[in-house]
């Protein structure tokens, strides 16, 4: 196809160019006709009287020059009669129609192509949507029977704790009152703990710091004491409320729980470092130094 258009254009390139030295030879003899005869005006109108109805018509002449237009008109006619042309416009033709038959036998070869192959397409296609229904259809039953079984659960779940929970508060309804009262035992004794005078500290000495020009300090508290007696309570605290679940009373363990609290007089050691004074700057040595540099500078 690329060969035939190349062609086809060469020839048209060549066809052009002979047609365009014609015109130019056509209208230099135009040129020499009109240097040779006079040619009076188009629009003169006969002398010869008229009805006024009648409408002026130019006089034609013999030999006058026609338009432009019906030059050009003539001399395609011309050329369209030229054994050349009627050649190039005959092969012009034939690739066409060859061009014609190559699509038709194109369209031919996939309508066939199309007849084999979309049946195939179409019959698996059916197959994929049915699969694709039934897959649908049981993914739905599966997810309406885990719905199901989901709100089994809850139910089943919620009944067993609302069930517990009953028998639980009747463990603690029906506890020892024991168990109450070493609660507010150790509930007061966090109480007591937690008062801020509870808290007592012991000055040891201070150590001076021949590197960093501190002061090391020691001291001891019996903070530590303190907070481990807090963290017992609490847990005792925890633990009797578990003892209320229990179904028999064990007073033996609520006594071993009151006499197992720490001692809070137990002190432990405490070190830290005081950074050093800040030696105090006198200002009035400086003025006199700046004074001085001023002076011997005005005198340089």
């Amino acid at each position: 196809m690329r060969d035939l258009s190349a062609l086809s254009q060469l020839r048209g390139n060549v066809l052009w160019c002979y047609y365009d030295q014609v015109l130019n030879d056509f209208n230099r003899q135009i040129e020499l006709s009109r240097a040779r005869h006079d040619v009076e005006a188009d629009d003169k109108i006969c002398c010869i009287c008229r009805p006024l109805s009648m409408k002026k018509q130019p006089i034609k002449k013999k030999g006058s020059i026609m338009k432009p237009s019906e030059r050009i008109d003539e001399f395609v006619k011309k050329i369209e009669n030229t054994p050349f042309f009627k050649q190039f416009r005959q092969e012009e033709e034939a690739e066409t129609l060859k061009t014609r038959q190559l699509a038709v036998e194109k369209i031919n070869t996939l309508e066939q192509q199309q007849s084999e192959t979309l049946p195939k397409l179409r019959k698996t296609l059916e197959d994929r949507e049915k699969k694709l229904k039934s897959a649908q259809q049981a993914l739905e039953a599966a997810e309406s029977e885990h719905r199901k079984a989901k709100a089994e659960t809850w139910g089943k779940s919620q009944q067993f704790e609302y069930q517990i929970g009953q028998q639980r508060t009747l463990l603690i309804e029906t506890a020892p009152p024991e168990i109450d009262d070493a609660i507010e035992f150790f509930q007061q004794k966090l109480n007591w703990l937690r008062q801020p005078f509870r808290i007592s500290h012991r000055a040891e000495g201070s150590v001076l710091n021949l590197v960093t020009l501190g002061r090391i300090t020691n001291k001891s508290s019996n903070l530590l004491a303190i907070n481990a007696a807090l963290t017992f309570c609490q847990g005792a605290i925890r633990t009797l409320e578990l003892m209320k679940l229990e179904p028999v009373f064990d007073g033996d363990s609520i006594e071993e729980l009151k006499a197992g609290v720490p001692a809070i007089d137990v002190f432990s050691e405490i070190s830290g470092e005081r950074p050093p004074k800040k030696i105090p700057v006198d200002n009035s040595i400086n003025h006199l130094l700046k004074k001085a540099r001023r002076v011997a500078g005005s005198y340089a």
